[in-house]
């Protein structure tokens, strides 16, 4: 699982910040909202913005709109030389020169130039609250987090009733200072906002709280969560997610309910998903669905023919009594092999549906790949050859065989009474298989 902090938060604090609404012409506290016109439409400025200021402030932002920015600048420049600003004339300027600063990506310049607006006397609480969200928005675009939690909190301090959506920026911000316990209480505020008014809460809301119970491995927690964000984000990592958690609360009814959820629902695209269901459901004891679903997954490409998935998909063929099948996937194992193991099941296979010239070729195979070394499956290949042989009343074969397996199994000290038992088996089977010829 991909439950990383900072995986986390870089996803959940994108998906917020695209969701509030950076500076622009509309959210730049404009000459318009703090003057109306009367019944005559004559200008009536605030008391603090005089009239021949906010005229070359209206030409100024009428630049801006026409994109005529050097020209703006310059007029911008000009009016902010002048020394005749009272403070919040100044805070107008300073807006608009923060406004071009953040157009151009200028983050740093735009922030010092917010913060010159604090430092005015005397403005309006609602435009003050604005720029300190602004300052705390730019502070995120240049990675800065502890000063962009710090502007926040300021925010809130003056702010009566604060949306949802800053609810969740703070707990996005506290979470990146490690602050958990105080952003699960924001990010809990922020979803409750959103569910008092019959809205579903925000995507990056739910990521940000899985993370948070992550951190102190409140799996119980998050499998709440991940229920949530299934229900109303229905994306094939979340069910996944959610049978992982399952799978490490020991819950495997569970894990394997909700993966077979998400396979029905078409989300399970992945190689890795389809494999995981698969061994669940042999697990469960389920091995036909495993068998189709691991089929199904090879002839559509997602699957990959390797060896091991092959043996996967003959195991469960084997599994479901799907013997002829389990040959097929078995068979493409051991083409794939440069190990004697695929070879060792597939002749099991074969002796097992009386096929015993078939087995007998590809246990002859298996014992040309053994490896020296490994002396248990040279003894379950000889005893294979054996069987083989026994079945096919090859009683000399079978006896040379027997015998084989029997030194191996001594020289490695390995248990002796089944193979003596074989071989003792044999050789009566031998001598009345001739008795019964020489009667007939």
């Amino acid at each position: 699982m991909n439950f990383t902090p900072q995986y986390w938060f870089q996803i959940a604090l994108s998906l917020m910040v695209l969701g509030l609404p950076l500076l622009n012409g509309a959210h730049a506290h404009t000459l318009e909202e703090e003057t109306h016109t009367n019944s005559s439409d004559k200008l009536r400025a605030t008391p603090a913005l005089r009239e021949r200021t906010y005229k070359k402030l209206s030409a100024i932002q009428t630049l801006i709109e026409q994109q005529q920015l050097a020209q703006a600048k310059a007029q911008l420049n000009e009016l902010l030389s002048t020394n005749n600003l009272n403070g919040y004339e100044m805070a107008q300027a300073l807006n608009l020169q923060a406004y071009m600063q953040h157009s151009a990506e200028q983050y740093e310049q735009a922030i010092s130039s917010y913060r010159k607006i604090l430092s005015q006397k005397d403005l309006p609480s609602a435009f003050q609250g604005t720029v300190l969200y602004s300052i705390t928005q730019l502070y995120i675009a240049v990675d800065n987090y502890p000063e962009a939690l710090h502007m926040l909190q300021h925010w809130f301090a003056q702010t009566e009733a604060p949306t949802a959506a800053a609810y969740g920026l703070l707990a996005q911000l506290q979470y990146q200072e490690k602050q958990y316990q105080q952003a699960e209480n924001n990010i809990n505020k922020a979803i409750s906002l959103y569910q008092q008014d019959n809205k579903t809460p925000k995507e990056a809301w739910w990521q940000l709280l899985l993370a948070i119970h992550y951190e102190s491995q409140r799996y119980e927690n998050m499998v709440e969560v991940l229920i949530n964000l299934t229900t109303w984000y229905s994306k094939a990592n979340y069910w996944t997610q959610l049978a992982s958690i399952y799978g490490q609360l020991n819950q495997p009814q569970k894990q394997l309910q909700t993966l077979d959820a998400a396979h029905i629902k078409g989300l399970l695209t992945k190689e890795s998903h389809l494999l995981q269901l698969a061994h669940l459901l042999q697990e469960n004891a389920i091995p036909y669905s495993a068998a189709k679903i691991l089929k199904k997954g090879i002839d559509d490409g997602v699957i990959k023919k390797t060896q091991q998935n092959w043996q996967q998909l003959a195991s469960a063929w084997y599994e479901a009594q799907e013997l002829e099948k389990a040959v097929l996937a078995m068979e493409q194992a051991a083409a794939l092999a440069d190990n004697a193991q695929p070879y060792l099941q597939l002749a099991y296979l074969l002796l097992d549906l009386d096929r015993y010239p078939e087995a007998l070729t590809f246990a002859e195979k298996a014992l040309q790949k053994v490896a020296k070394s490994d002396y248990e499956n040279t003894i379950k290949i000889h005893t294979l050859i054996g069987t083989a042989h026994y079945y096919q009343k090859q009683f000399d074969a079978a006896d040379r065989a027997f015998g084989e397996a029997l030194q191996q199994a001594t020289l490695h000290e390995q248990e002796l009474d089944g193979l003596q038992s074989w071989k003792e088996h044999n050789q009566i089977e031998k001598r009345r298989y001739q008795l019964i010829k020489e009667y007939l």
